[in-house]
């Protein structure tokens, strides 16, 4: 089996989500040593998001099919990196969550510049590193967060819920 995550840009649609995940499917459909597939949106095992692809590719058994696990990997990869407006975080053989990194490293510290500052200069050198590959940052998937605070005496003056308030402003919030 083979695991990944992509990210369509921040603050997308769950519509626009559902779009490239039908591209996606459609091409890994293609392949014909790919037997199933199988992609989640929303959650990809540390955050949520109409933004988030969970990816979860079933080959067919290594006897009906030419390349081993590693060439599959690889010919899959290529092709999620053409796919327009998908950004492709990580793709891994193994693994049963949808695909996380193997290898974390973690910069802490209290000024978010200086992390930023030093994270970058680790990417750009581990990037050199041969074989490396989906090497990203935390940062690189920062969105913004919108808290919206109802005055719960005003809403009932008028009266409407809570619920009523947060299911009006979704279809705005969340395309």
């Amino acid at each position: 089996d083979i695991n990944g995550n992509l990210e369509t840009p921040t603050g997308s649609s769950l519509a626009y989500t559902l779009g490239k995940t039908k591209q996606i499917d459609a091409l890994l459909r293609k392949f014909p040593e790919v037997k199933r597939t199988y992609i989640t949106i929303s959650s990809n095992g540390w955050a949520t998001g109409s933004e988030l692809i969970g990816l979860s590719i079933k080959l067919v058994p290594r006897t009906e099919r030419r390349d081993g696990q590693d060439a599959m990997l690889k010919r899959l990869r290529e092709a999620l990196l053409k796919v327009g407006g998908v950004e492709l975080k990580n793709l891994q053989a193994g693994g049963g969550d949808g695909g996380g990194s193997p290898i974390w490293l973690s910069v802490q510290g209290e000024d978010t510049r200086v992390l930023q500052n030093i994270s970058q200069q680790l990417v750009e050198r581990i990037r050199k590193v041969p074989n490396t590959v989906d090497v990203q940052t935390s940062n690189d998937s920062a969105r913004t967060t919108l808290e919206i605070r109802v005055d719960r005496t005003a809403a009932a003056d008028l009266g409407l819920s809570v619920e009523r308030v947060g299911n009006t402003l979704r279809p705005f919030i969340e395309g």
